[in-house]
């Protein structure tokens, strides 16, 4: 699996309130800071018709995953996950979102498989990740 890098400062991430941006493993976390109901959220929005074309091709299925490690059980519990099928049609987003009970110290991350067909920043908005006390 692939991770898509998140930086603080960039339009695709935002980090504001009581939350921290920490690298960790060659990926960015964020750190939840305060227990507490949160809205966890993403988008990732992938275009792999440069890849579909090549003979044989490696990329068939997508996915984009939000993953949790939990400072209480101490492992990663996958949060939200999504798979979807290629289209030859160009690019195709996968969104997820939901609520859920976090406990200070849990960090949250995304796994991406075909990170290279990832749009980070095209127009804005194709692709992010965030989150907001409920």
């Amino acid at each position: 699996m692939d991770h898509v890098i998140w930086k603080n400062g960039r339009d695709d991430t935002l980090i504001q309130g009581d939350l921290t941006l920490v690298e960790e493993e060659e990926n960015m976390k964020v750190l939840i800071n305060q227990t507490g109901l949160y809205f966890v959220y993403t988008q990732a929005t992938f275009d792999c018709t440069r890849f579909i074309y090549r003979k044989p091709s490696h990329i068939s299925r997508i996915s984009h995953q939000v993953k949790l490690f939990s400072i209480k059980q101490n492992e990663d519990i996958n949060l939200l996950s999504a798979h979807k099928t290629i289209s030859t049609g160009g690019p195709t987003s996968i969104y997820e979102g939901g609520l859920f009970m976090l406990n200070s110290g849990d960090k949250l991350y995304t796994v991406t498989n075909s990170s290279d067909c990832v749009i980070m920043k095209r127009k804005g908005g194709e692709t992010y990740f965030g989150l907001y006390a409920w």
